[in-house]
C-alpha cells in the first residue's frame, strides 16, 4: 500500500523571549499551541538560545506560539495570523513580563507508593478560546504536563502566581 501524507505550508518564524526590563531570556521553552482536546492542545517545540532567539520552520498559521521559562508567569500567546506575514521569516517577540513559580511533588498510591510515569497536569482543561472586544477569537494556554518519573517526582515551571487546576492520570488508576 502507497500512503501519501499532504503537509500544508507553514510560516516559519524567528522569534526572541525577553523578560518585562527587555534583557533576554536563555532557555526559554516555546510553546505551540494546536487545536486538539485540552490535555493535548499544545507542546513545547523548541528553546530560545544564549541570546533569547528562537527558529521554527512550517509553523500553522492558525496557531499560537508563547513561553515560559523558570521564575516567571508565562508570556501572552502570540497569535500568528494576526501578524503580518509579508516577510519571511515572521518576527515574534514573546515577553516574560511577570514573576512566576512552579509546582513541584511527588505522586504517591494510597500506600504511599510512587507511581512512576503518571502524567500531571497544571491548568484549565476548558474553554482553550476566547472572544476578543471585536469579534475574533483568541486561543488560551492548555494545561501543561509533566510525567512522574520512578520516584513519581514531577516539577512544573513557569506557573502564573494564584490557584492552579491539578489533575493526575495514570493506567494504574483510572
Amino acid at each position: 500500500h502507497e500512503v501519501r501524507l499532504e503537509l500544508p505550508s507553514g510560516l516559519d518564524v524567528e522569534g526572541t523571549v525577553r523578560d518585562g526590563a527587555g534583557a533576554p531570556v536563555p532557555g526559554a521553552r516555546i510553546w505551540l499551541t494546536s487545536h486538539q482536546v485540552a490535555w493535548c492542545a499544545g507542546a513545547f517545540v523548541t528553546a530560545a538560545d544564549a541570546s533569547g532567539a528562537f527558529r521554527l520552520r512550517a509553523v500553522p498559521e492558525d496557531q499560537s506560539l508563547g513561553a515560559v521559562a523558570p521564575g516567571f508567569a508565562p508570556s501572552r500567546l502570540v497569535d500568528l495570523d494576526l501578524l503580518d506575514r509579508q516577510q519571511t521569516p515572521v518576527h515574534v517577540e514573546l515577553v516574560l513580563a511577570e514573576a512566576g513559580g512552579a509546582l513541584v511533588g511527588r505522586v504517591v498510591d494510597e500506600h504511599g507508593q510512587a507511581v512512576a510515569e503518571a502524567i500531571v497536569g497544571v491548568g484549565a482543561a476548558e474553554p482553550l478560546l476566547s472572544r476578543r472586544s471585536l469579534g475574533s477569537m483568541e486561543e488560551l494556554w492548555a494545561p501543561r504536563r509533566s510525567v512522574a518519573g520512578a520516584d513519581g517526582g514531577y516539577a512544573i515551571d513557569g506557573l502564573a502566581p494564584g490557584k492552579h487546576r491539578v489533575e493526575v492520570s495514570t493506567r494504574a488508576f483510572p
